[in-house]
């Protein structure tokens, strides 16, 4: 693309990444309120607390949480410092994807074709406002892979990114592991036999040696990071992995319907939005090895979302969009670094043409409608019944819910995790029954006895209905509050009811 074409598409690429920006921006989510209430306890001096005085790993983004606490202090306002950092790192993100694909060998066209396919990506544009980590991850991920392919000068300090990028989604662990074996793997030293003494090295090999040794360092920096952050983690929670790993879905049998199920919906999120870089992908490597041609740099780049797919489908983690994020950097650049070596001008237009359309159409006809609804029901739901917490309940009330964010942030109450993400003594409860009977037959009283309840389900107040049963608490129906969906994967309307509990015994 020649300069005097770049800047007119550059505008209107601009306009429209603006325009989508700010379609999405009144998007926040229960999970971004469970990161303010840690980095507000932090704030505070309580570090790794949801509760007052209970340290709990029940996060799975610490470098997030700190960026909230610190961005605080300068900012003053809680949602407004999620919003910034999250606006910044999606810019960041978008920049870094460009230098990413021109270190993977695109020309600038093909690097500026890379950063708008990740700025107009639905899933990238839905979660860049939320409160989440997940443009923080996509920018250190793709800074890290840049910085890794520039050589080994620079690979150190990619490695460090890659490090980073561990503590903003744990899952990039992974991703740092294989860039440490395929840096220091880079250029291996071979003895030689042939004018020097025997098991030798080449004068050339030698200076393969000194440039492996900062990458060595990088990869060591790196690790020390991570092991840094896992001890002191581990000092103040006993834990050295977050609790969301140890209470989702590992109590479910391992089935092969089960599988094929999480199989067809992790491809159902990420085709809905990828199936043109997808087709894009494989049809540039097919003609690349039919003309005895390697993929090169853009061969590295694949293997993370090949890894990070293997990863979520292994570990039976149910797909959420945003967890894809971080792999799209790498998507997109080895998408367009590909097709400009493998596909005529055509071919690359209509594939391009097609991706446009389908991030179009899923921003438009189901991101937006869905955020909406989510928006309506979390502010009129948990929101507001954290919010009559904080007006109505004695300060040292203990509430029960399942969704803990928005309620753990306005009520400012202590919160019994039914999920038992900061309530792990819920773990082994949750091991064989789902909140559904953990609820109706007060099973969290084995936990603790709360004050107030909050029910999810599917009909309004229906606990106030139930027959009084000896030994169990009664309920006090409060208030209820609809949601018309919690997201991709629960698409029908929930009730939250929020009541208070009569203990069937002295507290």
């Amino acid at each position: 693309m020649s300069g005097a074409r770049r800047w007119p598409a550059l505008l209107a690429v601009a306009l429209i990444f603006a325009a989508a920006l700010a379609r999405v921006s009144g998007f926040f989510t229960d999970d971004s309120y469970i990161h303010l209430v840690f980095a507000r306890s932090f704030s505070r001096g309580e570090a790794f607390c949801f509760n007052a005085g209970q340290p709990v790993y029940g996060f799975t983004s610490p470098l997030w949480m700190l960026l909230l606490a610190g961005g605080h202090a300068f900012v003053g306002d809680w949602h407004a410092t999620a919003r910034l950092l999250g606006l910044g790192f999606t810019l960041l993100a978008v920049l870094a994807t460009f230098r990413l694909a021109r270190a993977a060998g695109g020309s600038p066209g093909a690097a500026f074709g890379a950063a708008a396919t990740l700025a107009l990506h639905a899933w990238f544009l839905r979660w860049s406002l939320s409160g989440m980590e997940t443009s923080l991850a996509a920018f250190l991920v793709a800074a890290g892979l840049e910085r890794l392919l520039r050589g080994p000068r620079s690979a150190p300090v990619g490695l460090v990114l890659l490090s980073l990028a561990a503590l903003a989604r744990p899952e990039a662990l992974i991703l740092f592991g294989a860039a440490c074996v395929w840096a220091i793997a880079r250029g291996p030293m071979r003895p030689i036999g042939t004018g020097h003494a025997a098991g030798a090295i080449a004068p050339g090999h030698q200076a393969r040696a000194m440039t492996r040794a900062p990458v060595v360092a990088g990869a060591l920096i790196g690790a020390g990071l991570l092991l840094a952050w896992g001890i002191w983690a581990h000092a103040v929670t006993r834990a050295w992995i977050p609790t969301a790993y140890t209470v989702k879905r590992f109590h479910e049998a391992v089935t092969l319907g089960g599988s094929l199920h999480d199989a067809a919906y992790f491809l159902g999120v990420v085709g809905i939005t990828d199936a043109a870089l997808a087709v894009a992908v494989t049809g540039s490597l097919w003609i690349l090895w039919r003309r005895g041609e390697r993929p090169g740099a853009a061969g590295l780049l694949l293997l993370w979302p090949t890894l990070l797919a293997a990863f979520y489908l292994g570990a039976r983690v149910q797909m959420i969009s945003r967890y894809w994020v971080p792999a799209l950097p790498a998507m997109c650049a080895s998408a367009w670094v590909l097709s400009e070596r493998a596909l005529g001008p055509r071919t690359r237009f209509l594939w391009v043409a097609l991706y446009f359309a389908q991030q179009a159409a899923v921003l438009l006809l189901l991101v937006g409608p869905q955020i909406d609804a989510f928006t309506r029901g979390l502010n009129g739901g948990p929101v507001e019944m954290g919010r009559w917490l904080r007006a109505n309940s004695a300060r040292g009330a203990l509430v029960a819910t399942p969704d803990i964010g928005a309620i753990g942030f306005y009520s400012e109450r202590a919160v019994l995790d039914l999920g038992g993400l900061v309530t792990p003594e819920m773990a082994p409860v949750l091991a064989h029954h789902d909140i559904h009977e953990v609820v109706a037959g007060a099973l969290y009283e084995a936990v603790g006895r709360p004050d107030y309840l909050v029910d999810r389900a599917d009909r309004p107040g229906e606990l106030s209905g139930q027959a009084e049963i000896p030994g169990r608490p009664r309920y006090e129906l409060v208030c209820v509050s609809r949601i018309e969906n919690l997201g991709l994967s629960r698409p029908r309307p929930q009730y939250y009811s929020l009541y208070e509990v009569i203990s069937a015994e002295p507290r």
